[in-house]
């Protein structure tokens, strides 16, 4: 990395550990039923992180779930190739998917709402406000994270195979610390209801 880049990079970082300091997701419900996992164009991001939350859900005894996927600005058909080839390194296919865009009939179906980026949980706020309290960043459940990744996970769109696989990395790790705290919140809900 350019001495540019670097210096770029960590002002990124500073700014949004100040911007940061005022995002925060809402508390899990103790029972959710559906997660729809939200990004801006639904063919990276979004079907890979429903994908692998489908597959980590199984191993947790969260088989119950229901998972689904959209878009804000849904204009591609199909994932890229790269998109599809590191999916497959994970044991997931993008194959056959194609962008879905969302909707306020989606926003008022899901019980959580998922989204990459910070500005993404403030426009499904804006745009459809009945999401207000079930719209949750990705990226604040995954804790290694910090700076620019600490409230958002970059659209690998465009770039190599590397982008793409370093992404989904981050969005394996959030969805399992995510399916990890849900499965917490069931649990305590059931033991207070016994």
């Amino acid at each position: 990395m350019s001495a540019t880049a670097t210096l770029k990079q960590a002002v990124k970082d500073v700014w949004w550990t100040w911007k940061g300091r005022s995002i925060a997701n809402p508390p899990l419900p103790a029972n959710p039923r559906s997660l729809l996992f939200v990004c801006l164009g639904n063919i990276c991001r979004s079907p890979f992180a429903e994908a692998i939350a489908a597959r980590r859900a199984q191993e947790l005894s969260l088989g119950s779930l229901r998972y689904a996927s959209a878009g804000l600005v849904a204009r591609s058909k199909e994932p890229p190739q790269e998109a599809k080839a590191a999916a497959h390194g994970f044991g997931v296919s993008l194959d056959g998917h194609e962008a879905r865009p969302m909707t306020g009939e989606l926003a008022a179906s899901h019980d959580v709402i998922v989204v990459m980026e910070s500005r993404q949980m403030d426009q499904l706020h804006a745009t459809y406000p009945v999401t207000r309290g079930r719209v949750f960043l990705l990226s604040l459940f995954d804790r290694d994270a910090t700076g620019l990744d600490r409230y958002n996970i970059v659209d690998p769109f465009a770039g190599p195979l590397a982008a793409y696989e370093a992404c989904y990395h981050r969005i394996d790790r959030a969805v399992w610390a995510l399916l990890m705290a849900i499965g917490h919140a069931h649990r305590a809900a059931e033991k207070s209801a016994s």
